[in-house]
């Protein structure tokens, strides 16, 4: 799908979900754009520039990357852009665990990328490790709320 035609349909989803924004007159009051100027992107006849994608977004309070996204993405382009950097760093932690997890048939590993507090080879292998481990409760709770190493084993004792 060309990149126009992905900017012409959000802007017309978007339009349809704000009522405040469901006209062309509407959206182009809000973004600061020409009415004509919004009937040519909704068209997809010309690529719109920079800027135009930018008013477009600020008026739908959207990133300006949600509005060239296939559809299906979108709310995740959006919650990605309300996430501060530690968050967005456990995502893709997670999403690349997750991927390196699942059997060589099923797709392509992930890209490496970085982190600026990442430790080294010692944490990726700590990384690999508990990603090979199946997720339950215990995995997911933070550290501050887990019962200590000793009495887990003692109350294992207890019921073994």
């Amino acid at each position: 799908m060309k990149t126009r035609n992905a900017l012409a349909n959000q802007v017309r989803a978007l339009m349809a979900k704000h009522p405040a924004l469901d006209t062309q007159a509407k959206v182009a009051e809000a973004a600061h754009i020409t009415q004509s100027t919004v009937w040519r992107v909704l068209k997809a006849e010309v690529g719109a520039s920079v800027d135009v994608v930018d008013s477009l977004a600020k008026a739908f309070n959207v990133e300006p990357v949600a509005l060239m996204a296939d559809p299906a993405d979108a709310p995740f382009i959006q919650l990605w852009g309300q996430m501060n950097a530690e968050d967005r760093y456990r995502v893709m932690s997670f999403m690349e665990v997750t991927i390196r997890s699942r059997p060589s048939n099923m797709g392509s590993p992930v890209q490496d990328w970085t982190n600026p507090q990442d430790t080294g080879p010692a944490t990726k292998r700590a990384s690999a490790k508990a990603g090979a481990r199946p997720l339950r409760d215990a995995t997911t709770q933070n550290e501050a709320t887990e019962q200590p190493a000793e009495e887990r084993r003692k109350q294992h004792r207890r019921t073994a």
